[in-house]
């Protein structure tokens, strides 16, 4: 652990968010109100369960892409699934409503039928034991004030940032999901990889986005490795309060699974 203390762990944080933003999905919504065509409502990500490849988010942005498709039929709700845009007709997700977390399957018929050739999941099957967990943690989405589509201006805003946090708090206090993690995240004290005092942009938009600890690995005496273990949903954002909230990975993993029993 000694070695890990002189690493400078923030350092590391821009080399993993570029290696790990292609298993991020941001959704946008048609806007009718606003001068925007669409914009961001929240995020999902790919990930790899056995053979299989799921579209993970939050409950809540499911229901309100459901809402949005409702009202305004598939082009209510669009996406960019690795780098190939979409809309989400013909998706069909299980959740976990108390859990507030939702999956649905990707399945090859659905993604011939949007134009996805390829995908680069996160791989839920890949054994972590061997690594060390660093207690430093980041969440990566597409926040609401960055993302938006303005199709009168041809302007296609896609702007992914990772937000990175230490301080993991025991439970929370304020939450009613019971497989959670909680953490303290203050964006008005927040700093850039550079070191400097930055504040970055709220966290609308960024519900459904996947928490990832940083791993290293020491097998190599005298120089680190780093990669993440995946361990949850971000689900919960309370600003005056400090705190975001994750539903952990097993849940997501519940959910891919009811595919095959439903």
């Amino acid at each position: 652990m000694e070695y890990l203390d002189a690493i400078e762990l923030n350092k590391v944080v821009d080399e993993l968010v570029e290696r790990w933003k292609g298993v991020v999905v941001p959704f946008y919504t048609n806007a009718p109100n606003s001068r925007v065509t669409y914009q961001s409502i929240g995020s999902g990500f790919v990930v790899l369960l056995g053979n299989e490849i799921y579209l993970a988010t939050a409950h809540h942005v499911i229901d309100e892409i459901n809402e949005r498709m409702d009202r305004s039929g598939a082009n209510g709700v669009i996406s960019n699934i690795c780098g190939t845009g979409c809309d989400l007709s013909g998706l069909k997700f299980e959740a976990i409503k108390s859990e507030d977390v939702a999956a649905a399957h990707l399945n090859r018929e659905w993604a011939d039928t949007k134009g996805i050739e390829r995908v680069t999941p996160y791989n839920l099957n890949q054994d972590k034991s061997h690594l060390i967990r660093t207690e430093k943690y980041f969440v990566l989405g597409y926040p609401s004030s960055k993302n938006k589509l303005n199709e009168q201006l041809d302007k296609k805003d896609r702007h992914i940032f990772g937000y990175s946090f230490c301080a993991k708090k025991q439970q929370s206090e304020h939450t009613e999901i019971e497989g959670h993690e909680a953490f303290i995240l203050d964006v008005d004290d927040m700093y850039s990889t550079e070191g400097e005092k930055r504040r970055p942009p709220n966290l609308d938009g960024v519900s459904g986005s996947p928490v990832f600890e940083i791993m290293c690995d020491l097998s190599n005496p005298g120089k680190a490795h780093f990669a993440v273990d995946l361990i949850g949903v971000f689900v919960e954002w309370r600003m005056k309060a400090n705190e975001i909230v994750c539903s952990r990975i097993q849940n997501v993993v519940s959910c891919c699974l009811a595919h095959h029993m439903s």
